[in-house]
């Protein structure tokens, strides 16, 4: 069996996340017309990314925040056809599904006001050396941050996964840093993986959203300020 090619995957990842500007989109265009096994992973990419942020996104009654769902009491069938996408990805197969459900999105409004109706993070990283680490251990690439700033940096929560002490989440998940401006307004900055739902600025709301990638790793600051106090800390 011909292993699929993941050459395009970073522009087919981008594609899903309506990224792509004008000369790209028609470079995705030309490359699907001329590949249908392209295009059958495109569809597959975005039946996986469907599915998996419809797990994160099932709500429960202890916590109102939707992308943290309680233990199911019974199988869930997405919860399964999402691991055996995953791992039938990559093991080089492809596995057809219907990508014609609605794309979900980050609800940017509700995620920042149930996080910081409670502030508190599930993950501590109150020095230099413990943030490398983790974001070492999080994203596969060490991310530096100023804690010299007048900016605290409170901590993390988790997004899409029940948080498990020293238990890494098994399937990719959004992590949010929470911050403290200097005049302690709340921030968080979304660190979302490739194929889940990006925040974006809302019609009548007052959070601006600000993007940065530092080595491929994509951050969101979503705040009320006009202008980004966190991004500028991280390298």
């Amino acid at each position: 069996m011909t292993e699929p090619s993941t050459k395009y995957d970073e522009l087919l990842f981008s594609s899903i996340d309506g990224e792509l500007n004008p000369q790209q989109a028609a470079e995705l265009e030309a490359l699907l017309n001329a590949d249908p096994e392209l295009q059958k992973r495109l569809d597959t990419l975005k039946a996986i990314n469907t599915s998996l942020v419809r797990i994160a996104s099932e709500p429960t009654e202890s916590d109102p925040l939707k992308f943290e769902p309680a233990p199911p009491t019974k199988p869930n069938p997405f919860r399964w056809v999402a691991y055996a996408a995953i791992l039938a990805i990559s093991a080089g197969l492809f596995i057809y599904m219907n990508p014609s459900q609605p794309k979900p999105v980050f609800d940017t409004r509700n995620v920042y006001r149930q996080i910081t109706m409670e502030f508190e993070p599930q993950i501590v990283c109150d020095t230099p050396e413990k943030f490398i680490a983790y974001t070492q251990e999080a994203f596969g690439k060490p991310i530096e941050a100023d804690f010299l700033s007048s900016v605290q940096l409170v901590g993390w929560r988790l997004l899409g996964a029940n948080y498990t002490p020293n238990k890494p989440p098994k399937v990719p998940t959004t992590r949010i840093l929470l911050a403290n401006s200097e005049d302690g307004t709340q921030i968080l900055v979304a660190f979302v993986p490739r194929g889940l739902p990006i925040p974006k600025p809302q019609q009548g709301s007052n959070l601006n959203v600000f993007e940065k990638s530092v080595r491929s790793v994509r951050m969101y600051e979503i705040t009320p300020l006009d202008s980004p106090s966190v991004l500028d800390l991280l390298n």
